[in-house]
């Protein structure tokens, strides 16, 4: 761990929040090199040692892994400047992070629970928050997850705990255990805490979706708006459900024709070429071919 004393010119390893912010931005809030959420700031050249200040132009962000390849000396500082001209976020439009819950099949809302129940949030008939069984029963449960911002835009996803984070015009911080958007200064609209072996916890949540308003407040409730209703819940445990929360009607998008789809072409597509899918409990639910 890196001795929490200054240096020999008397620099501290506390660096100010607005060098970190200059920083995350540059770096396109992840690894430059390879996209991590969780990173260290990153003293390229000069190193820490013999750095007289905390300057933007000659930091970056680097992961666990990364830095343990550079200081290694199996990357070089070369490599790590031309990352940070060219930030792999930056490059790709995204960042990303492996998340390990626990083996349990539980998540938390605020201070509500929902515990061996597949589809946590669903709005407008759309799975928003839901599980999947791990191929071996002693392996994490498989989280999925779509996050919206205020404005109905998605700006994270997790799929089968592989977080993804949209690159955009927003901060982003990962520390520690937490990941925290802010679409603007004082304005949060996710703050997840993804702590190994324990439930994914969604501790703070902005997000609109199809007219829908949904949010975690600091207090830990949940909010819900929709049209001119609203809904305050806290304190709830869901177990053993179909869908924990559900909120709205399933919008109607156009009407098929009559004879358009023929059962007969179903039937027949089902029993040539199929992919059966099931829900967490292996319960059967039907099948998938092509676009049916």
């Amino acid at each position: 761990m890196p001795s929490a004393e200054p240096n020999r010119h008397g620099l501290k390893r506390y660096i100010p929040q607005d060098v970190r912010q200059v920083i995350r931005k540059e770096s396109g809030y992840g690894c430059v090199m390879c996209g991590s959420m969780f990173c260290d700031y990153e003293h390229i050249e000069p190193e820490f040692h013999n750095a007289t200040k905390h300057d933007p132009e000659c930091m970056t962000l680097l992961c666990g892994g990364c830095h343990h390849h550079v200081t290694g000396r199996r990357k070089s500082k070369r490599s790590v400047w031309k990352a940070k001209a060219n930030p792999f976020a930056i490059k790709h439009g995204y960042v990303k992070e492996f998340i390990e819950p626990t083996t349990e099949q539980q998540i938390r809302i605020g201070d509500s629970f929902v515990n061996s129940t597949e589809i946590v949030l669903e709005i407008h008939g759309k799975p928003i928050l839901w599980f999947e069984k791990p191929i071996e029963p002693d392996e994490p449960i498989l989280v999925n997850a779509i996050f919206y911002d205020p404005k109905g835009k998605p700006q994270a996803f997790i799929n089968r705990n592989q977080f993804t984070a949209v690159v955009g015009d927003g901060d982003i911080k990962s520390e520690g255990t937490l990941i925290e958007f802010r679409p603007k200064p004082g304005k949060i609209s996710l703050i997840l805490n993804v702590e190994a072996d324990e439930p994914v916890s969604i501790d703070r949540l902005d997000m609109h979706y199809f007219g829908t308003g949904f949010q975690v407040l600091p207090n830990k409730s949940m909010y819900l708006t929709s049209g001119g209703s609203t809904i305050s819940l806290s304190n709830v445990n869901v177990s053993n459900c179909g869908a924990g929360f559900g909120f709205g009607s399933i919008p109607k998008t156009r009407n098929v024709p009559l004879g358009a789809i023929k059962l007969l072409n179903i039937a027949y597509a089902i029993a040539r070429k199929t992919v059966n899918f099931e829900n967490i409990n292996g319960q059967p639910l039907g099948w998938i071919s092509g676009g049916l």
